[in-house]
């Protein structure tokens, strides 16, 4: 019983962090038009993609090693703090800034959320619930919008976000009362021992690229401006690779990494974010060319993919333990390749709708089937002590794929459509679903080189 409540609260807790991301998605445009500051709009994601993504190695260290509860009760305690100030932003600028410590609170919240599952459940159990998180996680985002837009009718956007606050104070609850862990064994304090130069500088490197990719779909490109940037970054890397290599604890565990199942878990999911994110960015866009400019019409495109994400997420936690990892993978991606394959081979030709869901539910169900079991694939491969890191550097590949596949998907929509137009003919997305295709492949081609 204890267990059940505990695995609640963890739902509930990432659940809430991924209706406050489409809720706000929803009202940000209401937000800016009575704010100001509409330059920053893109900051108020990207500010927080930043910050969730660059602390989580610290976090996930100190997970490891002072426990999971008490880092997860510090990330909600952040998370809640960042919710309740972004209510009061008088300002864009403030909500950024509020927004940054959401990130921060998130950077705790997903590494040791990730470990405690793995504590909870054991191995042959752990792809049925990361399945069942799958797809409640789905759930909430079909349900985000919906909440965002009637919330904001009834309360204004400060009622929209207020909505968020009471599960993330049930789900604090929830762990504090009913997740118990094994008393961490006593040690010097790591907190100076932290790679704090390497969190620095992964940071620097994703603004730094986050900025470059942003050039490539700017009106006027500046190739002086961008092959600056290009240096800086791949000097930046270079700064990341000695950090890590002379640091006695890095951040990121290159050891870990030549354990081929790890690495090839770690590559598919970053490959995973680029699909995810991209097709999350292009399909609205692909329905507004189809059928009209309503937002509605393009809605419904991610509807059929997020509905399709469930059911797969679903699916692999019931089959997880009866068919293994390695089958599973194989059929996500091959469920992917299929469907954007043939998205890319029929995306010039106005289909009626009904013939699109089908390939879209299939697209989304070898999403839903491929995550969760590549999550389960990295606990099981990892030592206890290391679960809250290796599921810190889990998300932060699908968070560094996220970024590429939208920035890279813009510019493929951009360079194939007439200047100021971004729904146009609809035989532009071809490329993009072709590209998706392709990166499914590549996915696939990882399955099968998975040992069991």
């Amino acid at each position: 019983m204890h267990r059940n409540l505990a695995f609640s609260g963890l739902m509930l807790g990432m659940i809430s962090s991924i209706i406050m991301q489409t809720v706000l998605a929803t009202v940000l445009p209401q937000v800016a038009l009575e704010l100001g500051d509409a330059h920053l709009y893109g900051w108020v994601f990207s500010g927080y993609m930043l910050a969730s993504t660059a602390a989580i190695p610290l976090f996930s260290r100190l997970a490891d090693s002072y426990g999971r509860k008490i880092i997860y009760q510090w990330g909600m305690v952040l998370f809640i703090t960042g919710l309740v100030l972004s209510i009061t932003s008088q300002s864009l600028g403030q909500l950024v800034f509020y927004r940054i410590i959401q990130g921060l609170g998130a950077s705790a919240l997903i590494p040791a959320a990730t470990a405690m599952i793995s504590d909870l459940y054991p191995r042959s159990e752990r792809g049925k619930m990361f399945g069942l998180l799958t797809a409640i996680q789905a759930l909430a985002n079909m349900l985000g919008p919906m909440l965002g837009g009637l919330a904001t009718d009834l309360w204004m956007w400060q009622g929209a976000l207020i909505i968020n606050l009471p599960p993330c104070m049930l789900a604090f609850f929830l762990i504090s009362f009913f997740f118990h862990e094994p008393k961490p064994r006593p040690q010097a304090s790591l907190i100076p021992l932290l790679d704090y130069w390497g969190a620095l500088l992964l940071g620097l490197i994703m603004l730094s690229a986050l900025t470059l990719a942003d050039q490539f779909v700017t009106p006027v490109v500046q190739s002086g401006y961008i092959f600056s940037l290009l240096a800086f970054t791949s000097l930046l890397i270079v700064l990341f690779r000695m950090q890590q290599k002379h640091h006695p604890d890095p951040i990121i565990p290159f050891n870990l990494l030549q354990e081929r199942n790890i690495r090839l878990s770690l590559k598919s999911y970053f490959i995973w974010g680029v699909i995810t994110y991209g097709a999350i960015m292009t399909l609205p866009l692909y329905g507004q060319a189809l059928y009209g400019t309503s937002a509605l019409e393009g809605g419904k495109m991610l509807l059929a993919l997020t509905a399709g994400l469930g059911v797969g997420g679903g699916i692999s936690g019931v089959l997880a333990r009866s068919y293994g990892i390695p089958l599973l993978l194989k059929s996500g991606w091959g469920l992917m390749l299929g469907g954007f394959m043939i998205l890319g081979m029929t995306s010039s030709l106005t289909l009626p709708y009904y013939q699109l869901v089908p390939l879209l539910v299939a697209a989304g169900a070898g999403l839903g089937i491929v995550s969760p079991v590549l999550m389960a694939a990295i606990q099981n491969n990892v030592n206890a002590d290391r679960r809250a890191m290796m599921g810190g550097l889990f998300f932060i590949c699908r968070n560094l794929g996220g970024a590429l596949g939208v920035t890279l998907f813009a510019a493929l929509i951009t360079s194939f459509s007439e200047p100021g137009l971004l729904m146009g003919d609809p035989s532009m997305f071809t490329p993009v679903f072709v590209f998706m295709a392709l990166a499914s492949s590549l996915g696939l081609y990882g399955a099968f080189r998975y040992k069991a």
